[in-house]
């Protein structure tokens, strides 16, 4: 498989020129070319990748000729002159020479650039960064002045003032003058009043110097401003020619060639501080860990907002605690990290010359009291003459106590929903739920923030504990601790609150003792064998064992049912608390009456009854049994046994032979043979005759 080069290069390999300033007629980047000057440009094409020679197809480009004369606009700003050739064909395979010429009558910068295009399904590569050189095609063309145009800069009592031209004749003072108005000076020195404004009669002549490298000229002079105030302004006026008669680029008196603000070094003030935010008194910052609290500052500079480059608030004597806002990026930012600044609400406009400033930050807790001098207040308004500083004191207030409620400490795990007190039982596993409220002691409102959390305590001896950072919203503080998978009684748990450094102690709560239950109770199987006789079901004992060491004070629900494999009588169920409890044991008694479920003389031989249990201890340990402890495997299976009277009937005897209608004498003797039946009952007997 072959991939095919569809990208195309178009470029401009050489541009040559009738005239040069620079000597080769290869026109090089900078040079300056007279008016009308004839360019022939080369121009290649070939296929990006491979530098091959195109075959067939149609490339058209046009060349663009891009003038920013200096000539300025009614905003001040120079004017563009653009011009650009028709499309044009390029021969395939070959290199093709265009042959152009330069405009007439202005001057300036030019960019020259090729600009290309194709109905082929090609990917045309050409540069759009244009051949930059200078067009004279008006006599001297000015390059540049300095001071710049509408410079604000410092009064110097001799300023060298520069223009730069380029010209191919030149210049000399016999063609050439100098002019300048100072404002402070001459404005109003003629019959004009003093406006501001500058009238050619009000120029005074200066001297000037010149300066040649080849076709680049410098005029200098020397002009002294220093007698202007602040925001006052200069101009200098060129008149005259070149040596060969073309003339200077025009201005007016009330322009200039040259122009500039004279400036008066003077430093900033502070016309306001306002404390925003919590405040102790008035102009009192209360500082508290986890708050805001801010300052708003206006600010005046007589030299412009612009020479203001940073405004510093220093905190407490302390060159690393504050908070600066820098004009450069719009950007407020604290000196360490003990500010943190709420960059959302770092707010700066100019209003009526002047800089509002608006900053606010939250205190973290590793700001503390140590080596700081409580309330004092250093602002720091930084421009380029120099640094103002004002001193405040009794500003702020640093305030870190903070006072805890703890509500509750609750176990809400599992089944057994409790409060900690002493002597409770906790499952093994489960989490203590702390909840309680945070304020700040002096101030008294909600503390919102981070805190670390630890807990502390030994079980059996061993230490047990933990920590972790908990976020306390609008006061409210609410944490699960975990507790370990062990069992024994917990002594001497602390939980305790500290700073998000884990450094300070803000407050801690002892929790009484209480014991982790971390094994479930065990539901000892029963001794009980066949003891019970269907004959005997009107109160039948039940003992129930369970082994827990840590506590049970719930009833245990003990189920039990007459059962066979053909008939179940109705079960029941009784709930009743533990009798003793001995050697690790909970015992219970139960007593069933199932005489009214049902007719034991009914029940088939392998007749038994089954019982199972229920329960959990004070922890919320559901009961367990090493065998079976359920309605489909019972915990206690005892086979029903006959023991019971065993009534016979023998010597039966009668006097004669039954004939319908007589009467006949039957005599039979009751044989017990089993045990005695003490309350009396009925014999009932019926003739059967077939």
């Amino acid at each position: 498989v072959v991939a095919l080069d569809q990208d195309v290069t178009v470029e401009v390999s050489d541009i040559v020129a009738d005239y040069s300033s620079m000597g080769d007629m290869t026109v090089l980047e900078g040079e300056v070319l007279p008016a009308n000057t004839q360019l022939n440009v080369t121009i290649d094409h070939f296929f990006t990748n491979s530098g091959l020679r195109l075959l067939g197809g149609v490339i058209q480009v046009r060349l663009h000729t891009d003038v920013e004369t200096y000539d300025l606009d009614s905003q001040n700003q120079r004017i563009w002159s653009n011009s650009s050739t028709q499309w044009f064909s390029l021969s395939s395979g070959e290199i093709k020479n265009a042959l152009l010429n330069l405009p007439e009558g202005i001057s300036g910068e030019v960019d020259f650039w090729l600009e290309a295009r194709t109905s082929e399904d090609w990917n045309l590569l050409f540069n759009t960064q244009p051949s930059e050189f200078m067009l004279n095609g008006e006599g001297p063309t000015l390059l540049s002045v300095s001071p710049s145009h509408d410079a604000y800069v410092n009064e110097e009592d001799q300023r060298v003032v520069s223009f730069n031209f380029h010209d191919v004749g030149g210049f000399s003072t016999e063609y050439l003058e100098a002019f300048v108005w100072i404002e402070a000076r001459d404005d109003g020195d003629s019959s004009s009043p003093a406006d501001g404004i500058a009238q050619r009669d009000e120029y005074k002549a200066a001297t000037l110097y010149i300066d040649q490298n080849t076709n680049l000229w410098t005029i200098n002079l020397s002009v002294n401003d220093s007698i202007n105030d602040d925001h006052q302004w200069v101009r200098v006026l060129l008149e005259g020619t070149d040596v060969a008669g073309f003339a200077l680029p025009e201005s007016t008196p009330d322009v200039g060639h040259i122009r500039w603000e004279s400036r008066t070094p003077q430093t900033s003030s502070i016309e306001e501080f306002e404390h925003l935010g919590n405040l102790m008194a008035q102009n009192i910052t209360r500082i508290e860990p986890s708050r805001d609290f801010g300052w708003k500052l206006v600010t005046f500079d007589p030299n412009g907002i612009n020479d203001i480059s940073e405004i510093r608030i220093q905190l407490g004597n302390d060159s690393q605690l504050g908070l600066k806002y820098t004009v450069s990026t719009n950007i407020c930012a604290s000196f360490d990290e003990r500010l943190i600044v709420d960059t959302s609400r770092c707010v700066a406009e100019v209003i009526d010359g002047r800089l509002h400033l608006e900053v606010w930050a939250i205190a973290d807790w590793s700001l503390g009291p140590s080596g700081l001098d409580d309330g004092a207040v250093e602002v720091k308004v930084i421009d380029q003459d120099g640094v103002m500083t004002t001193s405040l004191a009794n500003r702020w207030s640093l305030q870190r106590n903070l006072v805890v409620e703890v509500t509750s400490i609750v176990d809400q795990d599992g089944p057994v929903t409790q409060l900690i007190v002493a002597d409770s039982s906790v499952m093994a596993g489960d989490h203590l739920n702390l909840t309680g409220y945070i304020d700040h002691l002096l101030s008294g409102t909600p503390y919102d923030g981070v805190l670390n959390l630890q807990w502390r305590g030994k079980i059996l001896g061993e230490l047990w504990r933990g920590g972790t950072a908990v976020t306390v919203e609008q006061g409210q503080l609410t944490y699960s601790i975990p507790t370990p998978t062990k069992t024994g009684l917990v002594k001497e748990l602390e939980i305790s609150l500290w700073d998000p450094l884990g450094l300070e102690k803000v407050a801690s709560v002892d929790i009484p003792e209480f014991m982790l239950d971390g094994e479930a109770p065990e539901l000892l199987s029963s001794n009980m064998a066949s003891v019970v006789s269907r004959f005997h079901l009107e109160s039948v004992d039940i003992g129930v064992n369970v082994r827990e060491g840590q506590g049970w004070s719930a009833p245990l629900t003990l189920t039990c049912q007459v059962r066979s494999l053909d008939v179940e009588w109705d079960a029941v169920t009784l709930n009743r608390n533990y009798t003793t409890v001995f050697d690790g044991n909970t015992m219970f008694s139960f007593t069933f009456d199932f005489s009214e479920l049902g007719d034991p003389s009914t029940l088939p031989p392998q007749a038994s009854l089954a019982c199972w249990a229920e329960g959990s201890d004070d922890s919320g340990w559901s009961l367990v049994s090493a065998g079976g402890n359920s309605d489909l495997d019972p915990w206690l299976i005892t086979n029903l046994n006959s023991i019971g009277p065993d009534l016979t009937l023998e010597a039966v005897e009668m006097s004669s032979e039954i004939v319908e209608g007589e009467t006949v004498r039957l005599s039979f003797s009751v044989v017990n043979a089993g045990e005695s039946l003490p309350i009396p009952f009925n014999a009932s007997i019926e003739i059967v005759q077939g």
